[in-house]
């Protein structure tokens, strides 16, 4: 080495040893300020410098391959790896003597044990009692300093599960981030990337089990410019995409080589890698404390926050001002009032106009009728002078009383009025107004004549002094009233005023202390600043960019050589699946006799259908024309119209990219459905035969209307917290949509969000529309989202053996929670399909959604009297062993029991082997498949226990029909005299049984109608009781609050919304199972209540036969109760926690649990109630309604019977024509 390179390296070893004491030094600091996780994590690296390891770290959600893929790395299963999920905590393996430290958490701390690798395994399952697992294994290619690092799933909603993966990821230096083929797209895989992006670590995606893909389907180039198009958008840029296939080496696509080569070429760059990392870990651990150190005061900000209720400081200064001004203002007010309405009202009282010439005329013939010279008339003048004055005093009386009330008395009466209703007179405002009418001056004759002198000289000179007098006196009574009520009104001027001084005075208060706390807290966040930076200052950067990460274009290894582990033989799949049958690895496919007979099988049956249809038309034509058959040839020609058109809806769910369209185009044979492993937000799609109207390959695409559309979109929008009322203002708002600050399942729905403003200017002029379309047109609308969000359903005619036989597939979206409010729509497809078909992905058996939906079919499937429920575990083909396989389908087998599905018929498949062998015609191949196994039950299931069914109930038909025409023979042929007095009594007979029959009640019926539903939803609360800890649990998980920073209340508040979601959906699931056994019920109530009709009449008509019961279809269920709680403020929700972390760290989580379920528990007791009033109400209005339709038919079979009986025995009706007919018709029933 030249002086110039040992130069570098001790210059490069003085700065690594400088850094480890700063992270030392630095570590203490943070452990005296008692954050004791940080300061680890900062030994921690520096154990990692002095030590130079370089962590390249996995990650991923479950079985997606990260286990595997380490194991395939060291050549040998270190690690335990099962589609079923594994990893539960932290492993790391090194190069070594072969060995395995297990550290266990106990309560007196942490406690290092030495074990055997093949004992630990089962410690790497334990996430709650194991800290770490430390593998040792003879790795030559990792050499002394490099740490290959295993992490649980990241998508675990187990708090160990996180804290786990947390404690690790500041060790690493890359970040390998390991995706299904599947899921690349999901929203787990686009938030973590994103994480770590920020956190500066070096990041590659994996994309494994591409094996997986079919180039058929979708090219290989499509499917990697959507997923990379998928990460751009999230303006996620990683080091590098890797494509791999650890079941097929071969692959055209798998990448491992190059993989394998990567890893080398950044373990040579380890010093660049480590000293960046310790660069970036240590900046971000640092940043963590700061966090740390400002929520240790979290109670004091929230305190002080809650002071400034959102208030600025400069809002709070310029209200001070304003208060002040007021508070100048409001004595001079008070005072001003009363000055002021007193100059007015004294204005109007002296200048009003009471005394006009008019008045003072009238005044004047009044003084002069007093004169004693005053004397009128001949006869009687005494009497009729005293008359004429009384008349000129009423006169003037009038007159000036009207004078004083409309120049005086009302101007007054305004002006107060008005005065009081400006002044905002407090509690006794009304009673002001009402005292302003008694401001009068009342004056009477009495009063007027009063005033006059008689012994004056009464000219007009006296008269101007007395009308002056009184108007003087009369404006003076005015004034008294009127400032009397003037000084109440200024004191409730003057309290106003005080009132409102003291009030000022306390806001003043509040104002200053909220200018308090903003200070307060602006000298916090000073310290805090000043803390991170006397921090930051203590650690010198050791690299200040990124290193050069590797080119995977350019890296290669030797041509054939396989890098470091050996990639485990893929056993034979054939041998797998035969096993996944019960067959030994040698077993042959079944024989093509065996097939045929198969084949044979569904023609006879459907020769049976065909033959008994043909039946039933015979019998049909040979009856209709007698008028006492009506009924039973309507009966025959629906039965037999049922049977020749027979159709079998078959209702096909599962999870997105759970293989469902590809298991339905393995049964059909061709690639039909367009298979994707995007999410999509696909409507229903119907599968069926084509027909003259819609040939095949032609599709109805139904287009939602706009109401629907805006319903769906406004739903949305609300789930994310958005308020919205019209379409066109939700278009807006989704155009400013923040998807980054969404979180758990209100993701899904800013996906459909955006899908509905991509699609809109394309979509919006065909909404409510029926469009025909070929096959690439319904594939674009049922794949691509921004076509198919605007899609209400679809129905594609096709030809196909199955579907012509009768099969109708209903492929239903995926389970999630975009469709939560449709539950309905899923509801009666799996109340009225013939058979159910659930499909789960062999190494993702079980999402969140796939658990609610199971749960849903748990609840309904023992109300059907027949098992229609079938379970596929698709993609067997995916199988590493025979063990695996075995213990998946065991794990399935498990799950469905606990989710209330006993004895499950449960049928592993490769839906892609299937295709392949039915389009090679390769028997065997299909058989290995599993899919003819499937096809034998389903096969059997629809076209013989189902169809004989039908055909037991045709023949009970043609039996009655026999039945009825051998009563009229035998009553035909009694003599004359018999059959008219049978004939009479027949009549009576008939009289009283229709009597009978109208007074029939069905009071029995409704109470017990009553008590079940009653019963039912007791225990719908109970069941939600119980279920609430673990929805709360799914809710308030870590992944939930991974991203949510500063935006805890934020994050909070869209949990709960998720948690009040997910109870709310369980409750309508449980109202929809509900109402199925309510049915149930209620069509046991009306057999027994028809039965029992039958049987009355049966009793007083002999041989009176009625048509079987058929059972009552009630309507789809829309009785919907709204879920309300009260009492979840913010303040609650925020309140038990300092920040994210502090959710799963002490109590917080459990009393908010504790607070939340006291609420629900009244809520949910609520709406119960309310529930029980309306099923209770609509059941008991469709039982009422149903009586009456069973009535209305017993009592038509009661007149039909009479009629025919009498036909025959008045011969109007020739025998010999009944007897023939009754032997056709037995002929009929013999074939």
């Amino acid at each position: 080495m030249g002086r110039s390179g040992m130069k570098k390296q001790t210059t490069n070893r003085d700065h690594l040893h400088k850094k480890a004491i700063q992270l030392q030094r630095t570590a203490n600091i943070v452990k005296e300020a008692g954050d004791n996780t940080r300061a680890d994590q900062l030994l921690e690296l520096k154990g990692k410098l002095e030590n130079k390891q370089l962590t390249l770290s996995f990650c991923g959600h479950f079985s997606a391959g990260k286990s595997t893929m380490i194991n395939h790395l060291c050549g040998t299963a270190l690690l335990p790896s099962s589609p079923i999920p594994t990893s539960a905590n932290v492993v790391s393996i090194t190069n070594g003597e072969k060995g395995a430290e297990v550290i266990h958490r106990t309560e007196q701390g942490l406690v290092k044990q030495e074990k055997s690798l093949e004992q630990v395994q089962q410690y790497c399952l334990n996430g709650r009692d194991i800290e770490t697992v430390r593998l040792r294994y003879l790795l030559p290619f990792l050499g002394r300093h490099t740490i290959l690092l295993d992490t649980p799933g990241i998508d675990s909603t187990d708090d160990a599960h996180h804290r786990a993966t947390e404690s690790a990821l500041h060790l690493a230096d890359v970040v390998f981030y390991v995706m299904d083929y599947n899921h690349v797209q999901s929203e787990v895989n686009l938030t973590f990337a994103k994480q770590m992006q920020e956190r500066g670590k070096p990041l590659y995606l994996i994309v494994n089990q591409i094996d997986k893909h079919r180039e058929e389907e979708l090219t290989f180039e499509r499917f990697k410019e959507s997923a990379y198009e998928a990460f751009r958008n999230w303006e996620i840029n990683p080091g590098g995409w890797l494509f791999l296939s650890l079941k097929e080496p071969a692959h055209p696509n798998n990448e491992w080589t190059t993989f394998t080569a990567l890893i080398q070429h950044l373990i040579d760059k380890r010093e660049e890698l480590l000293a960046y990392n310790i660069d970036q870990a240590a900046t971000y651990v640092l940043s963590e404390h700061v966090k740390w150190t400002g929520e240790q005061q979290e109670e004091r900000k929230v305190q002080l926050k809650e002071k400034l209720n959102g208030e600025s400081c400069l809002q709070a200064r310029k209200e001070l001002e304003e208060l002040q001004e007021r508070l100048c203002q409001a004595d001079a007010e008070a005072v001003e009032l009363e000055k002021k309405l007193k100059q007015e009202l004294q204005s109007i009282i002296d200048h009003a106009q009471i005394t006009p010439p008019g008045t003072r005329e009238l005044a004047a013939r009044l003084m002069e009728s007093i004169r004693p010279s005053f004397k009128v008339g001949w006869l009687n003048r005494a009497q009729q002078t005293a008359a004429e004055r009384q008349r000129r005093l009423l006169a003037f009386y009038e007159d000036y009383r009207v004078q004083v009330e409309s120049q005086l008395e009302w101007h007054v009466q305004d002006a107060v009025k008005k005065a009081i209703r400006e002044q905002q007179v407090s509690s006794d405002r009304e009673d002001l107004l009402k005292e302003t009418e008694t401001l009068q001056a009342d004056i009477t004759p009495e009063w007027l004549q009063s005033r006059i002198q008689a012994d004056s000289a009464l000219d007009n000179a006296y008269t101007l002094n007395y009308m002056k007098k009184t108007a003087g006196e009369i404006r003076q009574i005015i004034r008294t009233k009127t400032w009397g009520l003037l000084e109440r009104i200024a004191q409730r001027a003057r309290d106003r005023a005080a009132s409102l001084r003291e009030q000022s005075r306390a806001r003043l208060s509040e104002l200053q202390e909220q200018l308090a706390a903003e200070e307060e807290l602006r000298h916090m966040a000073q310290r805090e600043r000043a803390y991170e930076q006397s921090l930051r200052g203590l650690l010198e950067p050791l690299e200040a960019v990124m290193p050069r990460l590797p080119d995977l274009a350019r890296l290669t290894t030797e041509a054939g050589k396989p890098a470091y582990g050996v990639v485990n033989a893929t056993p034979v799949m054939d041998a797998i699946l035969r096993v996944s049958h019960g067959e030994s690895a040698n077993c042959a496919a079944p024989a093509d006799e065996e097939r045929v007979a198969a084949a044979q099988s569904r023609g006879t049956q459907r020769s049976r259908v065909e033959r008994t249809a043909a039946r039933l038309r015979q019998a049909e034509a040979l009856i209709r024309e007698v008028p006492a058959m009506r009924t039973i040839a309507r009966s025959l020609r629906d039965k037999a119209e049922r049977l020749a058109d027979r159709t079998f809806t078959v209702a096909l769910f599962g999870a997105f990219s759970a293989g469902k369209s590809s298991f339905a185009n393995a049964l059909l044979g061709e690639r039909v459905l367009p298979v994707s492993p995007n999410p999509t937000t696909a409507a229903i799609n119907t599968i069926m035969a084509p027909n003259e109207a819609w040939p095949h390959g032609t599709a109805k695409i139904k287009m939602k209307s706009r109401e629907t559309l805006t319903a769906d979109v406004l739903h949305s929008l609300d789930v994310l917290g958005i308020h919205s009322t019209t379409l066109e203002e939700a278009l807006l708002q989704i155009k400013e949509l923040d998807s980054s600050h969404i979180v758990g399942k209100g993701k899904p729905h800013v996906t459909f969000l955006k899908a509905v403003d991509k699609g809109w200017e394309e979509t919006s002029g065909h909404l409510g529309e029926e469009i025909r379309a070929d096959i690439e047109g319904f594939s674009s609308y049922v794949a691509q989202e921004h076509k198919s969000c605007f899609v209400e359903e679809i129905g594609l005619h096709y030809a196909s053996l199955l579907l012509e036989e009768g099969v109708r597939i209903v492929d239903t979206p995926g389970a999630d929670s975009i469709n939560a409010r449709h539950t309905g729509v899923a509801f009666n497809y799996i109340k009225n399909a013939d058979a159910v078909w659930f499909v789960t992905y062999y190494n993702h058996a079980f999402s969140q959604a796939n658990r609610e939906f199971l749960l849903q079919l748990g609840r309904v499937k023992d109300s059907f009297e027949l098992d229609k429920m079938f379970f596929v575990v698709n993609a067997t083909d995916l199988a590493s062993s025979k063990k695996e396989l075995q213990e998946v389908l065991k794990h399935v087998a498990f799950n469905l029991q606990q989710h209330g599905i006993r004895q499950p018929k449960l049928y592993p498949v490769s839906s892609h082997k299937a295709i392949e062998a039915k389009q090679g015609g390769n028997i065997e191949a299909l058989h290995v498949s599993g899919m003819d196994v499937f096809e034998g039950d389903f096969n059997k299931f629809t076209f013989e226990e189902l169809t004989d069914i039908s055909i037991r109930a045709a023949n009970q038909e043609l039996e009655r029909a026999v039945h009825v025409l051998s009563t009229w023979i035998d009553n035909a042929r009694e003599d004359e005299a018999e059959r008219i007095n049978r004939a009479s009594l027949l009549r009576k007979t008939e009289t009283a049984v229709l009597s009978i029959l109208d007074q029939v009640t069905i009071e029995t019926e409704l109470k017990e109608l009553t008590k079940e539903i009653r019963e039912l939803l007791y225990y719908v609360k109970q069941r939600n009781s119980y279920r609430f800890n673990e929805l709360y649990n799914l809710a308030f998980n870590p992944s939930s609050f991974r991203e949510s920073g500063n935006r805890l209340k934020e994050v909070l508040l869209q949990v709960w919304q998720e948690l009040f979601e997910s109870i709310q959906f369980d409750l309508q699931q449980e109202v929809l199972a509900t109402t199925l056994r309510v049915e149930n019920t209620l069509n046991r109530l009306a057999q027994r209540k028809y039965v029992e009709l039958g049987d009355r009449v049966k009793e007083r008509l002999d041989d009176f036969e009625y048509e079987t019961y058929e059972s009552l279809s009630c309507p789809p269920w829309e009785g919907h109760v709204s879920l309300i709680v009260e009492g979840v403020s913010d303040k609650m929700l925020v309140q038990p926690f300092k920040n994210s972390k502090s959710i799963f760290e002490g109590e917080g989580k459990a009393k908010l649990r504790d607070q939340l379920e006291r609420l629900l528990e009244k809520s949910v007791e609520n709406w119960v109630r309310e529930q029980t009033v309306l099923m209770i109400d609509i059941y008991q209005s469709f039982a009422k309604d149903c009586l009456e339709e069973l009535r209305n038919k017993q009592k038509v079979a009661v007149k039909e019977h009479v009629e025919g009986i009498l036909e025959a025995l008045e011969m109007k009706f020739p025998l010999d024509r009944i007897v023939h007919m009754n032997q056709q018709l037995e002929q009929l029933v013999k074939v």
